[in-house]
């Protein structure tokens, strides 16, 4: 028995090796996949930095270009903000030309209102001007003056001199 104890134990042993063996060959084989991983992984962020270096080249290359683009834009920028404050003062001389315009319009309204009225007026005494200036026409002959008054006449008949000069025209009251 002694024979088979031993046998026994090395079996034991063996199958205790062999268990451990194929525990540390799977961790050998999960540290192989992990290291064929991290390789791959590697290599692929070795192809991303080259892409990055390219594009770091091209930004490099088109700096001047994005420098005269944010000019360009600070311009546009400063011109609108200029034509911004055109704009506006456009637009508050236009509100004051509006204001002006009505202004205007109120005393088109007026002026038409005083014309009208003075029409109004001037037809009223029309006739008497005209009456007004026969009169005077009438009296005015041969370089004299004549006023006819009817009550002068009603008390006298004789020719009263009103004023005599030699540079006024004679001017008298005839009956």
């Amino acid at each position: 028995m002694k024979k088979s104890a031993l046998t026994t134990i090395i079996s034991i042993l063996l199958i205790v090796a062999g268990v451990f063996g194929l525990v540390v060959a799977g961790f050998g084989v999960k540290d192989g996949l992990a290291i064929k991983q991290y390789k791959e992984d590697d290599a692929k962020a070795a192809d991303v930095v080259g892409e990055l270096e390219k594009a770091i080249g091209l930004l490099k290359e088109n700096e001047a270009d994005y420098l005269e683009g944010v000019g360009a834009y600070s311009k546009g920028l400063s011109d609108y903000s200029a034509g911004q404050k055109a704009y506006n003062s456009g637009k508050a001389e236009l509100n004051q030309g509006y204001m002006d315009y009505e202004a205007g319009k109120k005393a088109l309204a007026e002026g038409k209102a005083k014309l009208a009225e003075g029409q109004a007026k001037i037809d009223a005494n029309t006739q008497a001007y005209n009456e007004g200036k026969a009169l005077f026409c009438r009296g005015y002959a041969d370089g004299y003056f004549t006023i006819e008054l009817p009550l002068f006449s009603a008390f006298s008949s004789s020719f009263i001199p009103a004023a005599a000069s030699s540079t006024a025209p004679d001017i008298s009251i005839m009956p």
